[in-house]
C-alpha cells in the first residue's frame, strides 16, 4: 500500500563552470511532494536530480547521440518498465536519447532502504550541441502495516504491536499498547499499582481544598501538601507510592466514598501507612 503526497516544490538551480563544460546542480527545496528537475547539457555536461541534500541520481552526455543516467548509492532505477538496475544505463540518442525515437520517457528511481519511490515522466530535447532534459516527478512515500493491525504505520502509534483502536490514555505519541508508562505518571507501568492514574482534583494550596499537611499529587514527581507546615511537600514522591494518586490510595484503603479526605487529602498516616504496604512489592 502506497500514499502519495504530492505538494508544490520549490527549485534552486546554480550553475558550475567546468573545462568550459556546463554542469548543472539542481536543488528542490522544500516540502516532499512533486517538482521538475531541468537542464541543458553540452556534450560532457552533467545535472544532478536531488531531493534537498539527497542525491537521486546524475545524469551526463558523455557523447552527442548518448545520454547516461546513473542512480545515486542506495537507489535503483527502471527505464520505460525495464528491470530495475543501479548501475548507469546509456542509450543512443536519435530524437530521444533514451528510447528511440519516443518523446516521453518513463523512469522510477527506488530507495531500497525503505522503497521511497520517484515516478518521472522524462522529456528530452533533439538538438545535438545542447541537449535540454526535463523531468517532471512525484515522489511517493510507501506505507505499510507492520503489525496487520488495519492501521498504517505512518498513522499508528504503536506500529509494532497490533491495536487497531489505537488506545491511549496519556494522549502522547505512544497507544497503551507499546506505552512503558500508560499514564504518564513518570512511574513505569512495570512498576506502577495503579494503572491510568489521573491527577488528584483541586489545586496546589487552594485555600478551600487541601487540610494542613494532608497530601495530593497534581502531576509531576512529588506530592504537594499545604500551607504553613511545607516540610512534608517533597516528603513523597509518585515513585514512593507506586504510580498511585492520594484519590487511589483512600480507595484502596477502603476509606467512605463520601469521605471529605478525598477533597482534603491524605493524611499523612494514610500515606506512610501504603508506602510501608508496598515497598516490598
Amino acid at each position: 500500500m502506497t500514499k502519495t503526497i504530492n505538494l508544490k516544490k520549490t527549485l534552486t538551480i546554480g550553475v558550475v563552470l567546468a573545462l568550459g563544460l556546463a554542469t548543472l546542480i539542481v536543488t528542490n527545496a522544500g516540502a516532499t511532494g512533486s517538482g521538475t528537475f531541468s537542464a541543458s547539457l553540452s556534450i560532457g555536461g552533467s545535472a544532478t536530480f536531488t531531493d534537498g541534500a539527497e542525491v537521486i541520481a546524475t545524469v551526463t552526455r558523455p557523447a552527442p547521440a548518448l545520454l547516461t543516467v546513473t542512480p545515486a548509492a542506495g537507489y535503483s532505477m527502471s527505464i520505460d518498465g525495464a528491470p530495475a538496475v543501479t548501475t548507469a544505463v546509456t542509450k543512443s540518442a536519435n530524437s530521444n536519447p533514451l528510447a528511440g525515437a519516443l518523446s516521453l520517457v518513463s523512469v522510477v528511481f527506488v530507495r531500497t532502504s525503505d522503497g521511497l519511490q520517484y515516478d518521472v515522466t522524462a522529456t528530452y530535447g533533439a538538438v545535438l550541441t545542447v541537449r535540454s532534459i526535463t523531468w517532471d516527478w512525484t515522489k511517493t512515500l510507501p506505507v505499510v502495516d507492520a503489525d496487520g493491525d488495519g492501521v498504517l504505520d505512518d498513522v499508528d502509534n504503536c506500529p509494532l504491536i497490533a491495536n487497531a483502536g489505537q488506545d491511549n490514555f496519556d494522549g502522547d505519541s505512544e497507544g497503551d499498547a507499546c506505552d512503558a508508562d500508560d499514564d504518564n505518571d513518570t512511574v513505569a507501568d512495570t512498576s506502577d499499582l495503579c494503572a491510568m492514574t489521573v491527577a488528584d482534583a483541586g489545586a496546589p494550596e487552594d485555600a478551600n481544598d487541601q487540610y494542613v499537611n494532608h497530601h495530593k499529587w497534581f502531576g509531576g514527581t512529588h506530592f504537594s501538601t499545604k500551607l504553613p507546615d511545607k516540610s512534608l511537600a517533597s516528603s513523597y514522591s509518585i515513585s514512593d507510592t507506586r504510580g498511585c494518586s492520594s484519590k487511589q490510595i483512600l480507595e484502596a484503603q477502603g476509606v467512605d466514598s463520601t469521605s471529605a479526605l478525598y477533597t482534603k487529602g491524605s493524611p499523612k498516616g494514610h500515606v506512610e501507612s501504603w508506602i510501608s504496604s508496598v515497598s516490598g512489592l
